[in-house]
């Protein structure tokens, strides 16, 4: 689950904060009421249009309640946003971007692609950090299986360089690629993702995916050849050498 953050409209690469959005729990039975009959008309102010949207989210019971299909409401009132600006059904309100990624999940659950991507792509834009869009690009992975992961893990990683979940997800992928080699020069591969782990625990922002890696470090440094082993081979210790990485090529490391 992502951490929520301070809503902010980015405008010409400036982040400039935004009040809070309107709590469901401040609108009355007799207001909420009244926002509808307004949506039925699609007359609803820039606020009001707010209001509703926060009751359609945080209690869509009370709009069920009244014979309305929730969904339909929230998509019309998300979807009256594009990417850039908005139309006079919204006035000038920019939602959430958090609301925003959780709408684009749920469209692309739908079927929606399109929308889907037009959402996310509004999210990443109106994100309140670097470090949130890199959150969304990794998170995307877990509701959209055919994005490709290294190109997410890219994409995070340019907006936020030290975005921990990403730096561990792509040494995963090198670290799949190399899998279980069969031969001691295959094992030398071990060496290299040794040090791939270490530096994520180096790069990393955040502690918990700095320990973990670095525990991942130490497992392959002990699965690594054993000095009688590389020696029976003619290998020695502080020798350089190279190792295959599978499909991300070969890298060079040393005999320890």
């Amino acid at each position: 689950m992502m951490r929520p953050l301070v809503l902010a409209l980015l405008i010409a690469g400036t982040a400039v904060a935004q009040p809070p959005g309107p709590d469901a729990s401040t609108v009355s039975e007799a207001q909420l009421q009244l926002l509808l009959e307004t949506f039925e008309r699609r007359t609803l102010a820039s606020y009001e249009a707010m209001q509703l949207l926060a009751v359609a989210i945080q209690e869509p019971d009370r709009i069920s309640a009244r014979g309305w299909d929730v969904a339909e409401v929230r998509d019309t009132l998300l979807g009256s946003w594009r990417i850039y600006g908005c139309d006079p059904f919204c006035g000038h309100a920019a939602p959430d971007p958090e609301l925003l990624y959780s709408r684009a999940m749920q469209m692309h659950q739908r079927g929606r692609l399109a929308e889907a991507d037009s959402l996310f792509n509004a999210a990443v834009e109106r994100a309140s950090s670097n470090r949130q869009r890199a959150d969304f690009y990794y998170h995307r992975l877990s509701w959209d299986p055919d994005r490709n992961p290294e190109a997410a893990f890219a994409d995070g990683l340019r907006y936020f360089p030290s975005h921990g979940l990403s730096l561990y997800g792509r040494a995963g992928l090198i670290a799949r690629s190399v899998g279980r080699p069969a031969s001691l020069r295959g094992w030398f591969a071990y060496w290299c993702l040794a040090d791939l782990y270490r530096a994520v625990a180096r790069d990393s922002s955040d502690p918990r995916i700095s320990d973990l890696a670095r525990r991942v470090a130490d497992r392959y440094e002990r699965a690594a050849p054993t000095r009688d082993g590389y020696e029976a081979e003619g290998f020695r210790a502080g020798q350089t050498i190279t190792a295959s990485l599978g499909a991300y090529g070969s890298c060079t490391t040393r005999v320890r």
